[in-house]
């Protein structure tokens, strides 16, 4: 069965730009291209962009998530949870640079949230988090305002995700504004959602859906 790049990018919770960009790259080519120059998947191109996104979620670059791909060398759990803890221990250490030790509070108080997670909540909690990433970058992309009902219900569905895990009062949550823009690991996976979305004055740029 076929699928349009819009419909993949619903399934997976990314952008068609993301999409497009790994096609760009050659780590995702899709089934076929049609005469009017729209993407179409099957089966084994999700099955490869699954692959994709859980490489990505253990901050592997895209630069050798071919590279194992290509080897079929899938992540075990170990390797997973390995990577997650690295990523954690980078985003700690970005955060008390930052902010200084009073954020280590904050850390305990997540990691305590998550204690009984397996990778499946993980990677289900990541795929909810690449959903609405992919909402917010469509609002940006239709040239929907700050200001509009429709942007600030989705700054509301992000801020009450955060909550769940860190207790953010206002100028906590409004600096992670900063954070996902300087942070290396939170850039990339906005990057990943949009990568035209965050350029390096902060403006944002659009383009079409094909």
């Amino acid at each position: 069965m076929e699928h349009s790049i819009s419909e993949v990018a619903r399934l997976a919770g990314v952008s068609a730009r993301t999409l497009r960009h790994y096609d760009d790259l050659g780590l995702l080519p899709p089934e076929r291209v049609s005469a009017n120059g729209y993407r179409w998947y099957e089966r084994p191109q999700l099955l490869r962009l699954q692959r994709i996104l859980l490489l990505r979620e253990l901050r592997i670059p895209l630069s050798r998530v071919a590279q194992i791909l290509d080897g079929e060398r899938l992540a075990s759990d170990e390797e997973f949870f390995a990577g997650l803890a690295e990523g954690k221990a980078r985003l700690r250490q970005d955060l008390v640079d930052r902010y200084g030790g009073a954020v280590e509070g904050h850390f305990a108080a997540a990691e305590q949230a998550t204690a009984g997670w397996g990778r499946e909540d993980h990677e289900r909690a990541a795929a909810d988090g690449r959903r609405l990433l992919t909402r917010m970058s469509e609002a940006r992309t239709r040239g929907v305002a700050p200001e509009d009902d429709e942007a600030l219900d989705l700054v509301v569905e992000h801020h009450q995700g955060v909550l769940v895990l860190w207790p953010a009062e206002a100028a906590a949550y409004h600096a992670l504004g900063d954070l996902l823009v300087d942070n290396p690991d939170q850039r990339a996976l906005v990057a990943d959602i949009d990568p035209h979305g965050l350029s390096s004055d902060r403006r944002v740029r659009g383009r079409s859906d094909r």
